[in-house]
């Protein structure tokens, strides 16, 4: 599809960001900036820059070069634009602007559908991103390169309803579970996480502090059955049961493990404090982490 038939969509979105209504602080901040890059105004980099994220370009260059549609200089209100000053503005950005324009959609996001115990499924992942030593020696990760990690928590309402809520960036050494109390914020809500994060104490604590979650075992986990419940009714549930996890040394509440049968023949088990819902739903909650990715 053409990517420029995405602009009226866009201008819709961008709609949603009222500079005029960020703290002064913000934007007595932004007007200083304006001061040094007459050309290019706040309003225009933010638009540009959205822009190339929205369609996914690859580099200042290709945003550069997309300005050859006089409908997307329609819309920007720019005839044109460069690549070099698109660098020099942002690495002369103050990110407190930025984090103010997150804050402001954030509060919008929530204010339309309050989260519940019923409604929201908050998903908390990471990605790696590397990158040259020789320009970010700051960004610990290996011998040979560098990198930093986007460790991010996204509120799922539905399909057509969702959107980051929280994220820390760090450099790439840093462990995902450091992250994983940070985000856990929201009681009444389920916290969906890859098995990176299990730690058997902070599920207990989870547990004990009101948090709900869904997440897989480990292939080494040590698993003591409590109670069966019946599956018959279903293909895919291979098994619904009430356990305890962990080694004498260490037990955990009782949870609840669902195992089941993906399309590929691969035999998933998940488990969770979510008791009230069936154990198809369940499977589901774990099924909505692929949209973080």
């Amino acid at each position: 599809m053409d990517k420029y038939k995405t602009i009226s969509a866009f201008n819709k979105w961008f709609s949603a960001i009222n500079l005029k209504k960020l703290p002064f602080s913000i934007r007595e901040k932004i007007f200083q900036a304006e001061k040094y890059h007459k050309k290019l105004s706040f309003e225009h980099f933010l638009k540009v820059f959205l822009y190339g994220v929205d369609n996914e370009c690859e580099s200042l260059r290709e945003m550069d070069t997309s300005f050859v549609s006089s409908e997307l200089q329609s819309t920007m209100a720019l005839d044109s634009i460069s690549h070099s000053q698109l660098s020099r503005t942002l690495a002369q950005m103050d990110d407190e602007i930025l984090w103010a324009v997150f804050a402001q959609l954030l509060e919008k996001a929530r204010s339309k559908t309050p989260v519940t115990k019923q409604n929201a499924l908050y998903l908390v992942d990471s990605s790696t991103f590397s990158l040259d030593t020789t320009r970010y020696p700051w960004a610990d990760f290996r011998q040979t390169k560098a990198g930093i990690k986007l460790h991010l928590k996204l509120c799922f309402m539905d399909k057509g309803h969702f959107y980051p809520d929280q994220f820390e960036v760090t450099n790439a050494v840093e462990h995902d579970d450091n992250h994983l109390e940070i985000f856990v914020n929201q009681p009444e809500a389920t916290y969906i996480f890859d098995r990176g994060y299990i730690d058997y104490e902070r599920l207990d604590e989870m547990e004990a502090n009101g948090f709900f979650f869904v997440t897989r075992v480990k292939k080494n986990a040590k698993i003591h059955v409590r109670e069966t419940y019946d599956t018959s009714q279903s293909k895919t549930i291979l098994r619904n049961q009430m356990v305890v996890l962990g080694t004498q040394v260490y037990l955990t509440s009782p949870f609840r493990l669902v195992t089941i049968e993906d399309e590929k023949g691969k035999q998933l088990s998940f488990v969770t404090n979510r008791f009230d819902v069936t154990a198809q739903e369940v499977a589901d909650m774990y099924k909505a982490r692929w949209q973080i990715e």
